[in-house]
């Protein structure tokens, strides 16, 4: 796939793996789509983008609409520590920015309080100097995170979810403390597998 697009190398390969599956590659920007209203045509959209930014503002305009499509967005946590999904229904509480809100005090906060990574540290990793830093986990971590994000769909959509909830898996911290890394609160206190969390925030100011 040297020199495609990834839009479109995606959908070439899901065709040639799955024969029954038909993909359509609509290279563009993420929102272009949401301001004209092309997403609300589908039942869900899934984003695994790693721009919190992109993706927060992506939750904003969809649960402003009485159409939308279910929202799922799901990211990895550095050094296998874990990774999480969530699954925002339109019209009803719970969404991406309610784990931007303290679970303890309510307040609005920078970091998601879902991570299993302590805020306030540098998790990038460079290899080759300038303009190539990444978040350092397997493709396993991949495969584990986008298996929960599966599972969050299939359920939204065969109408298995009333309100907005996350799933997490939990992994071990050995590279992370290996690299220097503190993990979270929420890694000591949850057990290793988790199973589905409402998200709804009484402070949310985009679903409450």
């Amino acid at each position: 796939y040297l020199y495609y697009k990834k839009t479109v190398a995606l959908s070439v390969q899901l065709e040639q793996k799955y024969p029954f599956v038909r993909a359509t590659s609509a290279p563009g920007y993420l929102e272009s789509f949401l301001n004209d209203g092309k997403l609300d045509a589908y039942d869900a959209v899934v984003l695994a983008t790693g721009d919190v930014t992109l993706e927060r503002y992506a939750n904003e305009i969809l649960h402003a609409k009485s159409n939308a499509p279910i929202l799922i967005s799901a990211w990895v946590d550095a050094y296998g520590v874990g990774g999480h999904a969530i699954a925002s229904m339109p019209g009803m509480p719970g969404c991406l920015s309610c784990i931007y809100h303290s679970s303890k005090t309510g307040e609005l906060a920078l970091y998601p309080d879902l991570s299993f990574i302590a805020s306030g540290q540098n998790v990038l990793t460079s290899h080759a100097g300038c303009g190539s830093e990444y978040i350092a986990y397997s493709s396993l971590d991949a495969r584990q995170t986008a298996t929960i994000a599966a599972r969050l769909t299939l359920k939204a959509l065969s109408g298995g979810l009333s309100e907005g909830v996350s799933m997490s898996w939990k992994g071990a911290d050995r590279l992370a403390r290996e690299h220097g890394i503190r993990v979270s609160e929420r890694f000591h206190e949850e057990e290793r597998i988790i199973q589905e969390i409402p998200l709804a925030k009484a402070g949310c100011h985009v679903c409450s």
